[in-house]
């Protein structure tokens, strides 16, 4: 139950609702040692990350790893930055994160997402190389770095791994019957194809295929990290895998 007032605090215009949800509700849980999901401030940080307000979830989420480097702590961290747009930043927390809890090896895929973001390519590419070592069925980097194999005119690995990425999702390339938002972005990928074919001869080539396919939703290969929420390190730790 405190979970969920926690959690639904921004809704209600007060982030910091959360706090008194978790010292009203989760205070004995504390007191008896059987509290694994964060600290007081983690929550907090949580509610203000949801209701838009990224400034005061770092500052929150840098309070509480002064206490204890959790999982949670970074994840909230890093992407409070990223919303700063301080992409250095957060790329400097992931490693920072690894570097203290080295069993959190999905911080490849969030440090891929973010350098994609900016336009760093050949350092996303490395870090969803580095994800599909980890974890080969890792279905969002597959997709994501199918995206980036097509904008280096690598045309025929993007399609594989495209087609692996759909696999994994449980789509077939062929089957009309897929549900309708899988049937979309496989769709999006056939035309996304077809239109770098007729524009590798352009000296925009690169821009052009990312604009066409920001251009109507869905997009393919764009696919992001995975949202902070409240749950314990090991739980975190298998959504971030």
């Amino acid at each position: 139950l405190g979970k969920v007032i926690a959690g639904s605090a921004p809704n209600f215009g007060d982030p910091g609702l959360s706090g008194q949800a978790f010292d009203l509700l989760c205070a004995s849980c504390v007191a008896e040692g059987r509290w694994v999901f964060g600290s007081r401030d983690e929550y907090v940080a949580l509610a203000f990350l949801n209701a838009k307000d990224p400034s005061e979830a770092l500052t929150l989420a840098e309070r509480a790893l002064t206490s204890k480097e959790t999982l949670q702590a970074f994840h909230i961290g890093w992407r409070a930055l990223a919303q700063l747009e301080r992409q250095d930043d957060a790329i400097d927390m992931i490693a920072r994160c690894r570097s203290s809890l080295p069993a959190a090896r999905g911080l490849h895929y969030e440090e891929g997402v973010i350098c994609q973001q900016i336009g760093r390519f050949a350092a996303a590419t490395l870090a969803y190389e580095q994800t599909l070592r980890d974890a080969p069925t890792h279905e969002k980097a597959i997709e994501n770095l199918a995206l980036l194999r097509l904008v280096e005119k690598r045309l025929v690995e993007a399609e594989q791994l495209a087609r692996d990425a759909f696999r994994i999702q449980g789509l077939d390339l062929l089957d009309p019957d897929v549900e309708s938002e899988g049937r979309q972005r496989r769709d999006k990928f056939g035309s996304l194809l077809a239109y770098a074919n007729t524009q590798l001869d352009s000296v925009s080539y690169a821009r052009d295929v990312l604009d066409f396919n920001r251009k109507t939703p869905p997009s393919f290969g764009e696919r992001t990290a995975v949202a902070p929420q409240f749950m314990n390190s090991a739980e975190l730790l298998a959504a971030l895998a």
